[in-house]
């Protein structure tokens, strides 16, 4: 904008700077000729200072599809712009700067009488968050490019921003899970190895459950029951502790769930503020640290992954009691670095090194 501003001032330097040479000349010669250019020019002048006089309050900006963004990710906006009633006179080099929207892809119109035209902007957004309105600047000049007009009107419509891939992170996280817990992915509810019953044999039951050597003890086909181990469901928890990483550590909670999604059935839990009138697809995009820390739900016999900025004494209580009767691994930030504990075994996760 700033090398914009230059250029228009230099520009309207040099015409008034040739108005009053031409003003000069037409004095102190006083011929037909210089008259005429000078009545030319300023009536020239005039009629570019007339073309700013359409206004932007008239043009109006509508969104044409919602979508969810990410931040850091190149996004595409269908949106239309029109004005109720077409200008009299055009507006003049119209721009429509979108937020972190690339110079070479700002849609621009050389004359712009208000008719119905589809836009395209393609935005990169900086921040999460949920966003009901965009600004855009609309910016118009007069036809010698002499005066620059700009204002900013709000683009309406849900935008919500979800927090940034991390997916290498994601993946030596899981990485290392597997390194403390090879069997991870491994679903429970399998049979196991220890004989629960015997018992004579039924309509249906396999050859391969029959005890042959039961069997001729007994002359009669028995069948073996195996231990049923009980399914152990996985839950991911995000405890969003006040802390600096806290957006980290929420791109990296987002990222594991996505990947993990292809791997094995799981839940979420989300401990954080966000409103309530949010739609659930839309919560991490508006999901914001809590004010103060709460107690996570009790759970039983689940694997618990559980994602919090800080290791407190408020939450290390919790974590024994959960560790009884679950599963549990903590992801935290220690001393800005990413770590995985589970039951003794802790993991710096940019360099997979175990610490007993």
């Amino acid at each position: 904008m700033k090398s914009h501003s230059l250029k228009n001032i230099l520009r309207a330097t040099l015409v008034l700077f040739f108005y009053l040479a031409l003003f000069l000349y037409a004095v102190v010669f006083n011929n037909s000729s210089g008259w005429m250019l000078l009545f030319f020019l300023s009536f020239l002048l005039i009629g570019n200072l007339i073309s700013l006089i359409p206004a932007h309050k008239k043009i109006h900006l509508e969104m044409l599809e919602n979508s969810t963004y990410r931040v850091g990710d190149s996004s595409r906006l269908m949106a239309e712009v029109y004005a109720m009633r077409p200008f009299l006179l055009p507006l003049n080099c119209l721009t429509l700067a979108f937020p972190s929207t690339d110079k070479k892809e700002v849609p621009f119109f050389l004359a712009y009488t208000g008719k119905r035209k589809e836009l395209t902007f393609h935005w990169t957004p900086k921040t999460r968050g949920y966003f009901s309105v965009l600004p855009v600047t609309f910016s118009s000049t007069d036809f010698l490019k002499l005066i620059t007009k700009e204002s900013v009107q709000q683009l309406t419509g849900q935008f919500p921003v979800l927090p940034k891939q991390e997916d290498e992170l994601a993946r030596k996280l899981l990485q290392g899970i597997l390194l403390v817990e090879p069997n991870f992915y491994v679903p429970l509810g399998n049979r196991t190895f220890m004989i629960r019953n015997f018992r004579g044999h039924q309509s249906g039951d396999p050859l391969r459950m029959i005890d042959w050597k039961q069997s001729s003890k007994r002359n009669e086909l028995i069948v073996k029951e195996y231990e049923q181990e009980q399914e152990q469901k996985t839950c991911i928890v995000f405890y969003g502790q006040q802390h600096t990483q806290f957006e980290k550590l929420l791109s990296i909670f987002f990222s594991v769930s996505q990947q993990l999604s292809e791997k094995m059935p799981y839940t979420t839990q989300l401990l954080a503020e966000y409103p309530s009138e949010i739609p659930e697809e839309y919560i991490l995009a508006a999901l914001q640290p809590l004010s103060e820390e709460v107690t996570i739900p009790l759970h039983s016999n689940k694997k618990l992954i559980i994602f919090a900025p800080e290791l407190t004494q408020h939450l290390e209580n919790q974590l024994q009691i959960l560790s009884k009767t679950n599963e549990l691994l903590l992801i935290t930030f220690k001393a800005e670095r990413l770590y995985l504990q589970y039951n003794e075994q802790v993991i710096d996760i940019e360099t997979m090194e175990v610490q007993q």
